[in-house]
């Protein structure tokens, strides 16, 4: 069986997370988004994404913060 580890970056708001984006499309294979983030929210961030940076196959989760 192969080992496979899971990377994790965290990022305080929308914006940074589309940085990150930006900095490394191909090290992200999933994008877990809490939909009341600051600034650019998860669900914006979300479409932002889907509709700017053709990223239809990346799996994006979203979840509200309690």
């Amino acid at each position: 069986m192969i080992d496979k580890k899971a990377v994790v970056l965290v990022v305080e708001s929308g914006n940074a997370a589309l940085s990150a984006l930006d900095a490394g499309p191909d090290q992200y294979s999933s994008i877990l988004m809490d939909v009341a983030m600051a600034g650019l929210n998860g669900l914006e961030c979300t479409r932002f994404i889907r509709e700017h940076k053709q990223e239809r196959d990346r799996g994006t989760i979203q979840r509200q913060h309690q």
